[in-house]
């Protein structure tokens, strides 16, 4: 069993150790998002691309609010793992009752999207000759869900007590499931965008599958029993307390790609595959940074508990600076190289049009993101979850009212500008949080140890 508390040690090294099976996993896991549009683009052309991203959005939304309720629990996790030995049987009725409360969630959502997702796409006024192939992507897509809920839920559990190199493994597991069968089920079988979807449910289901299986065969302080699925009200609480804010802040930001959808729209098919596109790409270089914050958050959290805040605090600072210094690095390589990576989806020339005018105005503003998801790390290590709730709101508001104010008068652009100035409005508000009294960030600086 692989588990490292983060209450000592060399900052920089111990980050690195946790973060980089996160990254390593998370790339991997995006890889095989974009080997479906890769091979979706060779084989079916834009329009497919087209329908597996017209509800993406919705996806996103929820499975952002269920992983908020994930990271719930890896904060309350790490933090009875940080304050010491004496406290750990209480692990056991948590991960019980979170699974539990997950499983029943998750299917709930599941069935509901299944049943409403007709409707769902013709409020988004997705284009007509996507229209058919989009439904059956998403209705698939939507019965995987609990797959994706239980596993984000299992690596959440692992993350608290240091472990994050069996997610990885789930991963590498995943990927080579969901390549494999895109190319039968799309190239042999000719199942189109129904083998599409279809491949990467059953690559969810088994990472979930190797996940369950690793806690509860070899993971002695996360393994539960069915009693431990039925708690009280104390089990749950605490996690939920944290979870649901967080859960929260992170289906705001989706939201505003759904409210956004109306817009986008309008610029045709053509449009709606170049975002596509360009997503899949950003996702995927920008992982290390979204993992760092993570890792920050697990960090922070042990670290507090365990009484150590300029050791927390150090933490931030040292995780921000390499997510500063990683999106430069990436914001120079996406500058030079976008139409290359573009090319890898085989797509026509108006649809690799759009998506390089999105990924160029991003890779400018790569730092200030990557602030973001530091800042963010911090705030939910010290349970401060209102905050991002606050930021992700106002950076909505401001993503909203930009594109419906510009679309019109600068067209496509209008896209792009409108999701950095979210970003930033984000990043100011949780930064300025950063530096008050109880969290003070600034304090590290004059305390030459920290690091």
């Amino acid at each position: 069993m692989k588990t490292a508390r983060m209450t000592s040690g060399n900052i920089l090294k111990v980050l690195l150790v946790f973060a980089v099976p996160m990254i390593l996993g998370a790339m991997l896991q995006q890889f095989y998002y974009m080997a479906d549009l890769i091979i979706a683009g060779y084989f079916l052309g834009d329009r497919a691309i087209a329908a597996a991203g017209a509800n993406a959005g919705t996806v996103i939304l929820l499975l952002n609010g269920v992983n908020g309720i994930a990271a719930g629990a890896n904060i309350l996790i790490a933090k009875i793992y940080g304050e010491g030995d004496e406290h750990l049987s209480e692990i056991h009725s948590l991960t019980g009752g979170f699974s539990s409360f997950m499983c029943l969630v998750s299917l709930i959502i599941s069935l509901a999207g299944i049943v409403f997702m007709r409707q769902i796409l013709h409020f988004m006024n997705v284009p007509d000759d996507i229209m058919a192939d989009a439904l059956l992507y998403s209705r698939i897509v939507f019965a995987g869900i609990p797959f994706q809920a239980m596993y984000s839920l299992f690596a959440a559990f692992l993350r608290g007590i240091g472990n994050s190199r069996d997610a990885m493994i789930g991963v590498i597991a995943s990927a080579v499931t969901n390549i494999v069968l895109d190319i039968m089920l799309i190239s042999f079988a000719g199942m189109g965008v129904g083998g599409l979807a279809t491949a990467s449910v059953a690559a969810q289901a088994t990472a979930c599958l190797y996940l369950f299986i690793r806690i509860m065969a070899a993971h002695d302080l996360l393994k539960f029993s069915i009693k431990d699925m039925m708690p009280g009200r104390d089990a749950l609480l605490p996690g939920l307390k944290l979870g649901l804010p967080i859960g929260l802040q992170r289906m705001i930001l989706p939201l505003g790609s759904l409210l956004s959808k109306y817009a986008i729209y309008s610029f045709g098919t053509a449009a709606v595959a170049g975002i596509t596109t360009a997503y899949q790409i950003d996702t995927m270089i920008m992982l290390s940074v979204t993992n760092v914050g993570t890792a920050i958050t697990t960090f922070a959290a042990q670290n507090r508990s365990a009484g150590k805040k300029i050791r927390a605090v150090s933490g931030f600072w040292c995780g921000a600076g390499i997510s500063v210094i990683f999106s430069v690095f990436v914001s120079i390589m996406l500058f030079l190289y976008n139409r290359q990576m573009i090319g890898w989806f085989s797509v026509t020339e108006e649809t690799a049009w759009y998506a390089a005018r999105l990924l160029l105005t991003f890779c400018i503003f790569y730092p200030v993101f990557s602030l973001e998801c530091a800042a963010l790390g911090l705030l939910q290590g010290y349970e401060k979850v209102s905050i991002p709730v606050i930021g992700n709101t106002a950076a909505l508001v401001i993503r909203v009212v930009t594109i419906y104010s510009l679309y019109r008068i600068i067209g496509f652009t209008a896209v792009p500008i409108s999701e950095v100035a979210g970003w930033t409005t984000a990043t100011i508000i949780y930064m300025t949080r950063c530096f008050k009294k109880d969290i003070n960030v600034q304090s590290v600086i004059k305390q030459k140890r920290a690091w």
